[in-house]
């Protein structure tokens, strides 16, 4: 979610629209980046209830009160994004990176 550059310049070179996201428990993070046309349209990152947002809210968004929001409210808004994460339909590419957070 941190190389806004690249992740914004891959969405222009392959045409496309990219969805980033993170949740994690332990630190009590989750947020999501969307990309399309080669910008950052909007990014999304709320710490312990602490939110730190840019660009404007996406329809996607619907009501979620992102200093309340939890794994589930980031689920719905990146299904409303694009694909869903729980299936992996015929003639979508996807990169997922599961960190190893053991330091391995």
């Amino acid at each position: 979610m941190t190389e806004n550059k690249l992740l914004a310049k891959l969405s222009k070179s392959l045409k496309t629209q990219i969805v980033t996201w993170i949740s994690e428990s332990t630190s009590d993070t989750c947020g999501f980046g969307y990309y399309a046309n080669g910008a950052l349209l909007r990014e999304v990152l709320v710490t312990g209830g602490k939110v730190e947002s840019k660009g404007s809210r996406l329809a996607a968004e619907g009501k979620v009160v992102w200093k309340d929001a939890g794994e589930d409210d980031l689920q719905h808004v990146v299904k409303g994004l694009g694909p869903a994460f729980d299936s992996l339909p015929k003639g979508i590419n996807y990169r997922i990176y599961d960190l190893d957070e053991t330091g391995q």
